[in-house]
């Protein structure tokens, strides 16, 4: 019924199928294209990342000794990074340990200052009773201050370590 009104709509159809095949093959062929020039300009980037990757692999993970043969070195190597692990550990642990200790040691001199200037201001007591008063004061509160520093500070390394050991496992 078509042809009879429109007598040149089928030439016009076919005219339309064949242009819109060639345009839509132009630019597949111009997308292949443009990826392929985007994968050459990265590939050495990417060959070296990948030969990077399989170096340290091969001098990391992999073992150069085959399996049981290798037992007794990592065993060893098992050891000894425990051993360095420990031993970071006790490092951080010393020094903020240390810390805490100059922490304490800087407050018990404010104290120490504070205290002297409380007990001297009371006109009823000498001298010599004034620097043993503030002497005993002053040493009872250093130990207050290093003792719940310590404590402090135990329990914090106590609640690591716990975690630590659920994080293992």
């Amino acid at each position: 019924e078509l042809e009879e009104h429109l007598p040149w709509a089928s030439g016009l159809m076919w005219i339309y199928v064949m242009l819109s095949n060639i345009v839509l093959v132009n630019l597949l062929v111009a997308m292949l294209s443009e990826t392929y020039a985007r994968v050459k300009a990265y590939s050495e980037i990417e060959y070296h990342f990948v030969h990077m990757q399989r170096c340290y692999l091969h001098a990391h993970v992999h073992f150069p000794i085959p399996p049981p043969f290798s037992l007794p070195f990592l065993a060893v190597f098992y050891v000894m990074e425990s051993i360095k692990d420990l031993s970071r550990r006790m490092d951080r642990c010393f020094k903020s340990f240390k810390s805490c200790l100059e922490l304490a040691t800087t407050s018990r001199q404010d104290y120490e200052k504070s205290q002297f200037t409380k007990i001297f201001s009371s006109d009823n007591v000498t001298g010599s009773e004034h620097e043993r008063r503030a002497h005993t004061t002053v040493e009872r509160q250093a130990h207050k201050a290093v003792d719940s520093s310590t404590r402090l500070y135990m329990e914090q390394y106590n609640q690591r370590m716990v975690s630590e050991k659920k994080q293992t496992i």
